[in-house]
């Protein structure tokens, strides 16, 4: 008897910490999905695909700040697809999420993001913006590491496409 009301005790507190866990994590996710993602287009032509462990998602600049955007919540195994219009990252089990070219920022690599600390260059971080203004960016580790610079290049070569035709837009304007 002398161990029972302790025990109920330590019950109740492992239940409300739980309790207040999963509320947290409603809140946040539900507060995220405002944030708007979008679907990969039915015309998109994928050129390239990595498998990839996807890591996580956080506001830019923000490695501890974990956005819990729909499709890209939880970390898994995946792939990254990239055509001229954008990127599609899917985890598996989620809807992939499509990345517009446009939208795409810089793509670099780091070894820190949340609870994941690898070997320098080991994770790539891909830093784009959401529909609604809101810059993230998104950790990525190639299940095959000679397949990183490949990928980054593919990104970067997006990036750079995107900034040209702005440029020339630019030019034909003035």
């Amino acid at each position: 008897m002398d161990k029972v009301v302790p025990g109920l005790i330590l019950a109740a507190l492992v239940l409300l910490i739980f309790t207040v866990m999963w509320r947290s994590w409603r809140r946040r996710s539900s507060a995220d999905a405002e944030h708007g993602v979008t679907a990969v287009p039915s015309s998109f032509a994928p050129t390239a695909e990595f498998d990839v462990h996807y890591v996580a998602t956080t506001r830019g600049g923000e490695p501890l700040e974990r956005l819990a955007l729909p499709g890209l919540a939880f970390r898994g195994a995946g792939q990254l697809r990239t055509a001229p219009s954008g990127i599609a990252l899917g985890v598996d089990g989620e809807q992939p999420v499509f990345v517009p070219a446009s939208a795409l920022r810089t793509v670099d690599t780091t070894n820190v993001v949340i609870d994941r600390v690898v070997e320098p260059g080991g994770i790539v971080r891909i830093s784009w913006t959401l529909a609604d203004g809101t810059p993230c960016d998104s950790y990525v580790r190639l299940r095959e590491p000679s397949n990183q610079p490949t990928m980054c290049a593919a990104i970067s070569n997006l990036i750079q496409n995107v900034r040209d035709r702005s440029d020339r837009e630019s030019e034909s304007n003035a």
